[in-house]
């Protein structure tokens, strides 16, 4: 249910006094254009959804992190970003660590466990495809692993 408030406020701030754009702005090549969410939409989304301390927001499309870094300071929970621009990832990255938020806020590197869920398909363009999940892991160990060899 909380999920459903939280898009539903975010449909609900971006109706009521946000700016539009027209998509003539964007490039057609691009899956989805950056559009940054004003804080006052950010704060209402996270105070909707109920964040507690220590629960794991994620912010898919996370753009310049304000989510994942809002829920982390405000809140004090962990945050997971996940944004497909590199430029974008790389500034966040530096705004997190200059925050001193690198702790709460998650990152993938050598050496770190990671959670990864792998599907069937490109679930960007198929969203059926989050249905065929063939490889899991969690804090290191894998849990389910259908791959093919």
């Amino acid at each position: 249910m909380r999920g459903y408030t939280l898009f539903t406020m975010a449909l609900l701030a971006l109706a009521s006094g946000a700016p539009s754009f027209s998509q003539d702005k964007f490039s057609k090549d691009s899956l989805a254009p950056y559009i940054p969410s004003p804080e006052v939409v950010v704060d209402k989304m996270l105070e909707a959804a109920q964040v507690k301390a220590n629960e794991i927001v994620y912010d898919l499309g996370s753009g310049d992190g304000r989510i994942v870094i809002e829920a982390a300071q405000k809140y004090h929970a962990r945050a997971v970003g996940v944004e497909l621009r590199g430029d974008l990832c790389k500034s966040t990255r530096a705004r997190i660590q200059a925050l001193g938020l690198s702790d709460r806020i998650g990152t993938l590197a050598p050496g770190k466990d990671a959670d990864l869920i792998a599907v069937d398909g490109d679930p960007t363009t198929d969203i059926t495809a989050l249905q065929r999940v063939v490889f899991v892991m969690k804090g290191g160990v894998v849990w389910r692993n259908t791959a093919r060899p």
